[in-house]
This record gives structure tokens, C-alpha cells and sequence, in this order.
């Protein structure tokens, strides 16, 4: 009876560091080999069953913190937030330098505006003597796009006054230029003056030309005759306004306020066109 062991060699086993203990379940299938068929086992016999349950190491990773540097535990040091700097002071200018500047160019700009001044005297007195085909070849002659506009707003103001069909037939084809024109401020009075045009006459040429679509041409009258000619001639011009409106040109150089004033535009002619065919 000495030579049975009074406990389980797994329990005197020395205690190694990173090393775990066998798990329990071991313990138990040992001392089951170490009994025999009267309950006895021998040395060998403990031995070669606890040669079957090798120990089990068990790896620990660690884990370091992300704000370390490598090698030690000293937290890396955060960098110092940065100010803001300062917006450099200009100073203003003295009265003296702003006076000299703002009077660099008042002589040629003066000399500019009093030549507007002056063509846009000579068309108006042409335009009220009612000298309609003079006043185009006047200002066709100026070639100045900023005196074109000036009797376009002037036109606008009048209400009417020496506005017929012939003078619809001369100003189509002149807001076609000023329509193409780099400014925004002259496309903004072309297409004003369309609109005043277009809420003029409309009615007048889509009537006309509604009456007299039915009747031979050899059965008109030389007045309705000459009227469908000049309604025809107003349609034509507004039809190559609408075309130049239609390409979306315009909304590719101007503000989307200028652009949409276009489409309006463009949309109010294609109902008027559609109307009078």
C-alpha cells in the first residue's frame, strides 16, 4: 500500500510562470489509470498515463496602447493646436491718393458719355420726325451698341408713341445684334424691347394673318395686301429672335436671372409663333 500515492501527481506538479495546469478533467483520467482491476495501480503504469495528457501552454499576446511609442509606455506627446494667425491690417488710403484715383479716368469717361449723349440726341430727333428707316441707317452708321440701348430704353418709356408696323419691321433685326452683344445689361433692354414689341403687335399680326390665311392673294385689297406684308415681315423677325433665344446661349455666359428672363422669353414667343402660323 506505500507505493500507491496518496494524491495525484498533477498536485505536486511544480508551478511554472506562463505555463498553465493541466485542466482538471486530466486529474480525474490519471487516477482512472492508475487503478488497476483491485483498485491498484503502479508507478509505471501513473506514469504512462500521464504521459498521454501533455501539458498546454497557452500564449498571451499584449496588447499595447495605440498612443505609446514603441519600446516604452511613455504616451507620445500631442502636438500644440495651432493659433490662428492674424489678417494683415491695410491701411486706408489718405483722401489725398483716393481723390487722385477716382480722377484718373473722369476725363475719358466724361468724353465717352457726352458722345452717347450726343448720338442719342440725334436718333431721338430723327425718331420723332418719324424718319423711321433714317434713324437704322443712323444708327448703323454709329455702330455703337450703348447708343442702340439708350433709344431702346427711351423707346420702352415713349408707351407707344410713333410705334407702327414698319417701325416693329426696322427694330427686330437690330435686336438680334444687340441680343449677341458680351454685356448683360444690353441683352437684359433687347429682350425688354422684345417683350414690348411682341405685346404691341401680337395680336395685330396673328389676326391679320388669320384673316387673310383663307383668301387668294389676287383677291386682297392693296391695303390688306400691304398690312399682311408688314405682319409677315414681324413674324419672320420674330421667329429668328426666338431661334437665337432657343439655343440656351445666353445662360451659359449671364446670371440665372438673365437666363431665366430668356427662357420666358423664348417660351411666350413659341406660343405666339404656334398661334399666328
Amino acid at each position: 500500500l506505500s507505493d500507491v500515492p496518496t494524491s495525484d501527481a498533477a498536485d505536486h506538479a511544480p508551478m511554472v510562470t506562463g505555463v498553465a495546469a493541466a485542466p482538471a478533467r486530466y486529474s480525474s483520467d490519471v487516477d482512472a489509470g492508475l487503478s488497476g482491476r483491485n483498485g491498484y495501480g503502479s508507478g509505471r503504469d501513473a506514469a504512462r498515463g500521464a504521459s498521454h495528457f501533455p501539458e498546454t501552454e497557452e500564449h498571451v499576446t499584449v496588447r499595447k496602447r495605440p498612443d505609446t511609442a514603441p519600446g516604452n509606455d511613455v504616451p507620445k506627446p500631442r502636438p500644440a493646436p495651432v493659433e490662428p494667425r492674424a489678417a494683415a491690417v491695410v491701411p486706408e488710403p489718405r483722401p489725398v491718393e483716393l481723390s487722385t484715383r477716382l480722377l484718373e479716368r473722369h476725363e475719358q469717361m466724361l468724353a465717352v458719355l457726352t458722345h452717347r449723349v450726343a448720338n442719342a440726341r440725334a436718333v431721338t430727333a430723327l425718331w420723332e420726325k418719324g424718319e423711321f428707316v433714317t434713324v437704322v441707317a443712323e444708327l448703323q452708321r454709329l455702330n455703337d451698341t450703348a447708343t442702340t440701348c439708350d433709344f431702346l430704353r427711351m423707346l420702352i418709356k415713349s408707351r407707344q408713341k410713333g410705334m407702327n408696323l414698319d417701325a416693329c419691321n426696322l427694330l427686330l433685326p437690330m435686336l438680334d445684334d444687340v441680343l449677341g452683344s458680351k454685356y448683360e445689361n444690353f441683352v437684359s433692354v433687347a429682350l425688354d424691347c422684345v417683350q414690348h414689341l411682341l405685346n404691341t403687335f401680337g395680336d395685330i399680326i396673328s389676326d391679320t394673318r388669320a384673316a387673310c390665311s383663307g383668301v387668294p392673294g389676287h383677291q386682297l385689297d392693296l391695303a390688306k395686301e400691304d398690312r399682311l406684308r408688314k405682319c409677315n415681315g414681324c413674324y419672320t423677325g420674330f421667329e429668328k429672335v426666338h431661334s437665337l433665344l432657343d439655343t440656351g446661349t445666353l445662360g451659359r455666359s449671364f446670371s440665372t436671372q438673365l437666363a431665366t428672363k430668356a427662357d420666358d422669353m423664348s417660351a411666350a414667343l413659341k406660343g405666339f409663333l404656334s398661334a399666328s402660323a
